[in-house]
């Protein structure tokens, strides 16, 4: 669990650093250098935040239900939804990079009349939304740090009377 935390406060601050240090600089070049170099690490690094956060998450949830007939896995959800939306907009920076890279092999006399590819203030703009997202999945991390845990791991009820606390329904919520 702290790996997973760590990576994903690497995430988010890797991108503040961004923001803050590389940014504000306004040369162009160093600016898709700092972030095409960055985009290669976290393309990893999220993989791992997603991998061990889901063995977190089915380690800690008894069952599928679990996720909305608990504060925590219903917080819990919260968190996987706002990753999700992250990722997607991590997803959209490095298109953009790659966009940019391959702009840049072009040899110049081809690149005269063609559309230009993404601006350094939209990677801005983007990078921006991602921090935030990021910013409150840690806001979520610490809140389930603070949620009370399904009963399965609290002691309240043992693998066999789960059945109990949570019934399957195809329709209904399958809580009690």
């Amino acid at each position: 669990m702290m790996l997973h935390i760590l990576l994903t406060a690497s995430w988010a601050g890797g991108l503040m650093a961004l923001l803050l240090v590389v940014f504000p600089g306004g040369d162009p070049g160093e600016i898709w250098t700092a972030v095409s170099r960055f985009s290669r690490v976290m393309t990893v690094t999220a993989g791992l935040v997603v991998a061990s956060g889901l063995l977190i998450l089915v380690k800690l949830l008894a069952n599928f239900n679990a996720l909305w007939c608990t504060s925590y896995g219903v917080v819990a959800g919260f968190k996987v939804s706002t990753v999700a939306l992250a990722l997607c907009f991590g997803l959209a920076n490095n298109r953009m990079v790659a966009s940019h890279r391959r702009e840049e092999e072009l040899p110049a006399f081809s690149r005269v009349g063609r559309r230009s590819g993404p601006t350094v203030a939209a990677l801005r703009r983007m990078i921006i939304i991602e921090a935030v997202l990021l910013l409150t999945v840690l806001v979520l991390a610490a809140v389930l740090g603070e949620t009370q845990l399904p009963p399965l791991f609290n002691g309240r009820a043992l693998p066999g009377d789960v059945q109990n606390v949570v019934e399957p329904g195809l329709f209904g919520s399958g809580c009690q």
